[in-house]
């Protein structure tokens, strides 16, 4: 069951997977699970250090042992999170204790009382078997995000190993996994690997939103150029539509005028808005399932967006797993920047004309980003250069401030401005206070909406002020910062989990601001997969 390193890097390479919404762990299930919360409860373990090592290390000494397997040796074994770790190969505790905690049918019931779902691996090909959802790799089963997925290193016809799939495309499988070097680690796989045996869908799983991308906050665009913040999204059909604003101050509306504009966006993974071709209209970046990167140019007029203008912008794409739009460089065109899967942070500059967007100059701008989680840009320590703002794996928030000229980036003065940061999520940055600071904000693992205000000076940002401006935000699965009722102060637009639309308008004073009013101003958006942001 456990898998040794050398194991690990000859089958897999080893993977760093944005953190989610924390899911709380109780004694007994979670409401009806969904394949996001399982993926969500999976991620939040493996940015857990408290829980995510054996103590000591080498020594099986883990924390699901301890949950699950009471009755297991601890003689030696330290403890975390108020649990005593006990001693035992523990891949299948962690995939059951995740299931557990995410509300899967069955994975309370403990094996003492005849559940199906026990400290062996092979139990989670007994289960799929029992419940008839049990998949072997040879079957073409495409794995989806909350699966088990089972392996036998040496093809001997035992089960040796189980994790849980975080997601899979064509040729990849990518897992987090209990035991996988002494620790909760995320892996990647061939879909074709002879080691993997097969899948077990988990029982009793309700329908999840469809898959949206990692750049899920910040602000909105004024898409139309008719002076109203628009938002722009995609149907779970891949037809992409703009909402354009219909409100007047102080009374926002986006549902009265949907336009379509485009067709086949299912392919499309990553979604921003940004002028990329300076021209002074908002065009959209899309990155498809094939690693191509478009420009989507709007050629349209005010009231009437048109994008129907593709470019392909770039290609091999696949290994860039964040995607961020900024004018990096400070020469007034939007450049992309982007985090490849080996840890590297690229600046794509934008070299282009008015019309034709040009990002072939790419600039490395960071090394070891593996460990960053969230990755967004703004100009946090107001000097008039984009900074980058990005969260590690342990829970440090950093600030890498942009000392560079124009045509040459540079973020290599890194300023830690928080600290703890595992639980929190939804991260934007954006001036919430409307004093002409950048300010964070962000939810708590609590729930809670939370600003935390930038008091800092040119070169030194400081956000340790922080201001509750929300409860109760566990239902928003969607969190986009924007002026949507046109007064000059930032709103929020959170999407619920029913599909209800809300905006949240800001009725504070500068430095204090108070997003209590909340406003419906959309239903049935459960059927859109991306809401598209300027991050």
């Amino acid at each position: 069951m456990k898998m040794s390193f050398g194991r690990l890097v000859a089958s897999s390479v080893a993977l760093m997977v944005p953190a989610a919404a924390v899911v709380a762990m109780t004694s007994t299930p979670a409401a009806a699970a969904t394949r996001s919360s399982i993926v969500a409860v999976a991620e939040r373990e493996l940015a857990d250090g408290q829980r995510n090592v054996e103590r000591p290390a080498g020594s099986n000494c883990n924390y699901y042992t301890g949950v699950f397997r009471t009755w297991k040796s601890s003689s030696g074994c330290g403890t975390g999170d108020g649990v005593q770790f006990r001693e035992s190969e523990w891949c299948a505790d962690f995939s059951k204790f995740v299931w557990r905690a995410a509300g899967v049918t069955h994975a309370d019931i403990a094996e003492t009382s005849g559940g199906v779902l026990t400290g062996w691996a092979a139990s989670f090909k007994d289960y799929g078997t029992k419940y008839g959802t049990w998949h072997t790799r040879s079957s073409g089963y495409t794995p989806l995000p909350g699966d088990a997925v089972v392996f036998d290193w040496d093809q001997s016809g035992d089960i040796d190993h189980v994790g849980i799939v975080t997601s899979a495309n064509a040729s990849t499988v990518t897992t987090i996994e209990g035991n996988s070097g002494d620790r909760v680690q995320a892996n990647s796989y061939s879909r074709g690997n002879v080691d993997i045996v097969g899948y077990t869908a988990p029982v009793g799983i309700t329908p999840d939103l469809p898959a949206e991308p990692e750049d899920a906050t910040g602000e909105a665009a004024d898409f139309d150029a008719d002076g109203r913040v628009d938002l722009v999204g995609t149907l779970a059909d891949g037809t992409l539509r703009a909402y354009l604003g219909t409100g007047t101050p102080g009374a926002p509306g986006v549902t009265g005028r949907p336009v379509e504009f485009g067709t086949g966006w299912t392919g499309i993974t990553r979604i921003s808005v940004a002028d990329v071709d300076n021209d002074g209209k908002s065009d959209v970046l899309g990155r498809h399932t094939d690693g191509t990167l478009y420009a989507f140019l709007n050629s349209g007029t005010p009231g009437v967006p048109n994008i129907a203008n593709r470019k392909t912008i770039g290609t091999g794409w696949n290994a860039i797993t964040r995607v961020n739009v900024a004018d990096i460089d400070n020469d007034g065109k939007t450049d992309v920047i982007g985090r490849s899967s080996d840890g590297t942070l690229y600046a794509y500059l934008n070299s282009g004309t008015p019309g034709a967007p040009n990002i072939s100059t790419r600039v490395t701008i960071g090394t070891g980003w593996n460990s960053v989680t969230d990755v967004v840009t703004a100009d946090l320590d107001n000097d008039g250069k984009v900074d980058v703002i990005g969260r590690s794996t342990d829970g440090t928030f950093y600030a890498y401030l942009n000392s560079g000229t124009p045509g040459t980036p540079n973020i290599s003065n890194r300023k830690t401005i928080g600290s703890s940061w595992n639980g929190v999520s939804l991260i934007s940055v954006v001036d919430i206070d409307n004093d002409g600071k950048t300010d964070v904000t962000a939810r708590g693992g609590d729930g809670n909406l939370y600003a935390y205000l930038n008091k800092g000076t040119t070169g030194a940002p400081n956000i340790s002020t922080k201001v509750l401006i929300g409860s109760s935000w566990n239902g928003i699965n969607r969190l986009t910062i924007a002026d949507i009722d046109h007064d000059g102060k930032k709103d929020v637009v959170g999407r619920m989990t029913d599909g209800d639309l809300y905006a949240y308008l800001n009725k504070g004073t500068t430095g204090a601001p108070n997003i209590n009013t909340k406003i419906l101003i959309g239903t049935g958006w459960s059927a859109i997969t991306r809401l598209a942001v300027i991050n």
